[in-house]
């Protein structure tokens, strides 16, 4: 993992995240649905991703969009990052920026594909 900065990215805002197929293929950013995964699930995939960054995650980007699983999504990561470094014996604090994409953005790509 070369970054610094986890990425976490909501199913549903995959379409028009950055560089998302780099962040993929490098380790940096893992792509969840709260409304189609189980929240243990969601938990393991957060804390596997920062193990397997052996300490180097200094804060997570979580981008979401404007729906209501989006925003459980937020206390889900939270969740996680506290289970992990209740499990971990260096304490840290690693902060959570939250991108929120804009629906009209989707409808941009969505016209795009058409």
């Amino acid at each position: 993992m070369g970054s610094s900065t986890l990425s976490i990215i909501a199913l549903c805002a995959i379409s028009v995240h950055e560089n998302l197929e780099a962040k993929l293929r490098n380790g940096e950013a893992v792509v969840v649905c709260p409304s189609l995964e189980d929240y243990a699930l969601i938990q393991e995939k957060v804390c596997k991703k920062l193990l397997q960054a052996e300490n180097k995650v200094k804060a997570v980007e979580l981008s979401v969009i404007e729906l209501p699983c989006c925003y459980a999504l937020i206390g889900m990561v939270s969740e996680a990052l506290r289970t992990f470094a209740s499990k971990n014996s260096e304490k840290r604090i690693i902060p959570i920026y939250v991108k929120n994409v804009e629906p009209h953005l989707m409808e941009r790509v969505e016209a795009e594909l058409m």
